[in-house]
């Protein structure tokens, strides 16, 4: 569970730095993005103040959803977390190798798709994860192993 709540807390946090970033300063997120002296959004096309808002506000709430699965770890906070974060990542990554910038240099691209792939295959496997196991978490009460003491004053406990 320790790694489940990890593996979302990491994609929650790169959702989040990239849509905080493109809702706080949506200019500097068109020139800059990702930092570190790249910038992959540029070479796509002119700047959208609406578009770059836009995009910012969906990176946010997937990443305000895995945060929250993250944090509170039931089944299916995981399923709707991980089922939004596939429903905004996969399109993202098809678009990315499909129509790539023709100005971003090679192994930029690459890192990007490579990025946007692990990120999508992770969420993949916690999902089927999650579906997997979601019926023991289901499990009826009286299916469980009952870890509550008998009551002494009540006899013989039988299960129903």
């Amino acid at each position: 569970m320790r790694l489940t709540r990890l593996c979302l807390a990491v994609l929650a946090a790169a959702q989040l730095y990239t849509g905080v970033w493109a809702l706080a300063a949506p200019a500097s997120f068109y020139a800059d993005f990702p930092g570190f002296g790249s910038a992959w959004v540029a070479p796509d096309g002119p700047f959208n103040h609406h578009l770059v808002v836009d995009a910012g506000a969906g990176f946010l709430a997937t990443g305000l959803a895995l945060a929250v699965a993250a944090a509170w770890p039931h089944w299916w906070a995981r399923l709707v977390s991980l089922v939004a974060y596939l429903a905004h990542a996969l399109p993202h990554l098809a678009y990315h190798v499909v129509d790539p910038p023709g100005a971003l240099p090679p192994l930029e691209r690459a890192l990007s798709w490579g990025l946007l792939a692990v990120g999508a295959a992770a969420a993949t496997a916690l999902l089927a994860w999650t579906v997997r196991t979601r019926e023991r978490d289901l499990a009826p009460v009286s299916r469980r192993a009952c870890t509550c003491p008998p009551d002494p004053t009540s006899g013989p406990r039988t299960r129903a």
